[in-house]
């Protein structure tokens, strides 16, 4: 490809190698652009299925999320929990969200902090505050639409 690029421009052109500079110099502008395209790209909005583990307790919590530029919001509902609305932030791949979860009759909040992992997956911690020491870990699928 560059030996054929290198003789249409010597030969053809008659531009000489100013030409091949300007042409390179395009292609590498090019490629910086969309290389340096954050993965933010990723449209969050839409049900996630998140596999969660918390001190060995496995539960499926299912959210409905929309991003609005680097905010996030929607709800998520587990097995042993009701529907709750969801808040959280993108900042490029990393993600945060939290909602209230009830257990027992105890109100707590589940903060779930992450990285997207491609556009259809996301991975991380889960922080349960308003008890001391309870953490844990998600995996979540976009599902399609």
């Amino acid at each position: 490809m560059i030996a054929a690029l290198k003789y249409w421009v010597l030969n053809v052109s008659g531009h000489g190698w100013h030409m091949i500079v300007v042409i390179a110099m395009r292609y590498f502008v090019s490629l910086f652009f969309l290389l340096a395209t954050p993965l933010s790209g990723a449209e969050l909005t839409g049900k996630w299925i998140f596999s969660t583990n918390i001190l060995g307790n496995r539960e499926t919590v299912e959210c409905t999320l929309r991003q609005d530029e680097k905010r996030i919001s929607g709800s998520c509902k587990g097995e042993q929990f009701p529907e709750a609305s969801a808040e959280g932030s993108i900042n490029e791949e990393n993600i945060r969200f939290s909602f209230p979860y009830v257990f027992a009759g105890q109100t707590y909040s589940c903060t779930y902090t992450g990285k997207l992992a491609g556009e259809n997956e996301m991975n991380g911690s889960i922080v349960v505050t308003g008890i001391d020491g309870i953490t844990g870990e998600f995996r979540g699928k976009k599902q399609p639409a």
